[in-house]
């Protein structure tokens, strides 16, 4: 089922640390589908993500060249992860709740 809803960027999170290459990450908190959008992303720049507990366990790792990376966190726990990009070398974590 295809949700044409769009999230207020406040239910998640914005950046542009990786340059022009601008990351919102929604919803955060998720109860279950975070949807990680890179906008201004060329289609043959790789996004390397990896998704980890608090405790360092990876739980789900990737590459990606799309400009939408969805990640279904329905069947995890309700916890705090860390979400770790990497683009052009740089990389970042970000904080991911899920309800």
């Amino acid at each position: 089922m295809e949700d044409d809803f769009n999230f207020p960027e406040d239910w998640g999170l914005t950046d542009d640390v990786f340059g022009e290459i601008r990351t919102v990450i929604f919803p955060n908190p998720t109860r279950g589908i975070l949807q990680v959008e890179f906008q201004n992303k060329d289609s043959d720049i790789s996004v390397h993500y990896r998704l980890t507990d608090m405790n360092g366990r990876s739980i789900m790792e990737g590459n990606t060249f799309d400009s939408l990376l969805v990640l279904d966190l329905s069947n995890m726990p309700t916890a705090t992860y860390l979400l770790n990009l990497t683009i052009n070398g740089k990389s970042k974590i970000y904080k991911i709740i899920k309800q």
